[in-house]
């Protein structure tokens, strides 16, 4: 029995996700607990996003991406700000690499308003594939911030 990891992904995202807040909550400072606070936040709204958009049917429902998602595109820019106000407040440099992904999530979606002839797969994954960096730079983050706290002890969170 072949199991179809693709039709698993959003589910799988979720997992993920909530996993990596949580080793943020134990083992990360204020910065690491607040980018999983936004990461875990858009992964909760959105599924109640497409809860309401389908009429209650599913909460993994998938655009097919020939018209801008305005759902998509609030979240991603309330997102945005909350972490550009991370990147410069906290004392990492990592954030700033999270917070110009998010900015490529916002403006993909302005680039498929803008050119029609955008293919809707090249859509997808401009606005999909950041959340998935991004939350492979916060893990990435958070074990150079332990390694950090073994090597130096404390040192400050917020400049």
């Amino acid at each position: 029995m072949e199991i179809d990891l693709w039709y698993y992904r959003g589910t799988i995202t979720a997992a993920a996700t909530i996993l990596l807040a949580l080793a943020c909550f134990l083992r990360g400072g204020g910065p690491e607990r607040y980018a999983a606070t936004i990461l875990l936040a858009m992964q909760a709204v959105d599924r109640i996003y497409h809860f309401i958009a389908t009429g209650g049917r599913s909460i993994w429902i998938v655009s097919d991406y020939t018209t801008i998602d305005l759902g998509h595109l609030l979240i991603d820019t309330v997102s945005m700000v909350c972490f550009a106000i991370l990147a410069v407040r906290a004392n990492r440099v990592y954030t700033l690499w999270i917070g110009g992904l998010q900015l490529v999530m916002v403006l993909s979606h302005f680039g498929r308003e803008l050119a029609a002839a955008i293919h809707p797969l090249a859509y997808a994954i401009s606005s999909y594939t950041p959340f998935y960096l991004q939350t492979t730079i916060l893990l990435i983050g958070l074990m150079l911030h332990i390694r950090r706290m073994r090597e130096w002890g404390s040192y400050r969170d917020w400049r």
